[in-house]
């Protein structure tokens, strides 16, 4: 999404800008092919990685303005991308070194306005280059997997020095994680249980076995918190493969409500969830189309599906200021969310 004007939309062989009002592409360019996410730097620009290139480029006509090539293979080859500064500022990806069995990963911050790398900061030789991460206020929060274990590390924004790092006892690399930064609480799901455990401390805030009523017990997805109804407060949103959705209390663990969403099909997929700007609509896109929920109440507000679409394509759901892109195989979709 583009300023909720423009659905910007990648793949391997190309990118399509399609125009929010009409469906209609606004521009098509071979060059932007990308399977990687486009981010957001500046009110014209988005940036992607393109080959181990970095590719800025101008959102509203699709038109490059600069490529970085250092992160191609020379010095440093470009992994994944991890974040982006809420101003754009700066980009974090990972990336690795040349030569060798097992080349060093680092971190590296890289300012989007002055076109330079900022700071690298070499990775724990336990995390190779696979790792999640998100800025805090004066951190870089990284969740890596070193041993089979859950680790956080903090770097600092400024210079990348390492602050600290963090394990967290019982919880693993099979648990589904999600994190509040504003809390400092990191979520686990695993198998029905669902924990909330203290970043500073490492203890547990609270447990709960959050379908020990379900007739049939199911793994439960990804956590996630989102501001709740009028956006006053949070909400953590699970669901599990029996098609129930959940919403907790992310402070206390206690269940504010389930919704069960009809289970046509016999793909037991946990639904995945999304959450409309203003708070008030749950979204939970499975193999039967795109659930919208009542975020209060769990009620199902409203059902699309594509009349005509393959039961193996997935949905995909992007929530816009009042409405939702939603993409299933080839079509995509505008629908009004409230």
């Amino acid at each position: 999404m583009w300023r909720d004007e423009l659905a910007v939309i990648t793949n391997a062989q190309e990118a399509v800008a399609l125009d929010l009002r009409t469906g209609r592409p606004r521009w098509r360019r071979d060059d932007l092919g990308t399977d990687g996410t486009p981010e957001p730097i500046s009110r014209r620009l988005a940036l992607v990685d393109i080959g181990g290139r970095l590719v800025a480029f101008d959102a509203g006509d699709g038109h490059q303005r600069w490529v970085e090539s250092k992160y191609s293979g020379t010095d440093l080859t470009f992994k994944t991308m991890l974040s982006v500064d809420a101003d754009g500022r700066h980009a974090y990806f990972t990336a690795t070194g040349t030569g060798g069995d097992k080349p060093p990963a680092y971190v590296v911050a890289y300012d989007t306005r002055a076109r330079r790398e900022r700071w690298r900061s070499r990775l724990p030789a336990a995390y190779g280059d696979d790792l999640g991460a998100f800025p805090a206020r004066r951190s870089l929060i990284g969740l890596g997997y070193p041993g089979g274990a859950v680790e956080l590390i903090s770097l600092r924004l400024s210079d990348g020095q390492q602050e600290w790092r963090r394990r967290f006892d019982g919880v693993d690399t099979g648990d589904k994680l999600g994190i509040s930064p504003t809390r400092g609480l990191i979520y686990a799901a695993h198998g029905a249980r669902l924990r909330a455990v203290d970043i500073d401390s490492g203890r547990q805030r609270w447990s709960l076995d959050i379908n020990s009523y379900a007739t049939t017990k199911s793994p439960l997805g990804h956590p996630v918190v989102r501001p709740g109804p009028g956006r006053k407060g949070d909400v953590l949103y699970v669901s599990d493969g029996t098609k129930l959705v959940y919403a907790v209390d992310p402070d206390h663990g206690t269940e504010l409500w389930r919704s069960a969403l009809p289970d046509d099909t016999v793909w037991k997929a946990t639904p995945k969830l999304s959450v409309s700007h203003s708070g008030r609509t749950v979204l939970a896109a499975v193999a039967a189309g795109v659930f919208a929920l009542d975020a209060r109440t769990g009620g199902v507000r409203w059902r699309f599906q594509e009349s005509s679409g393959d039961l193996l394509e997935e949905y995909y759901v992007y929530p816009a200021r009042s409405s939702v892109v939603v993409a299933h195989g080839a079509a995509v979709f505008l629908l009004p969310v409230e």
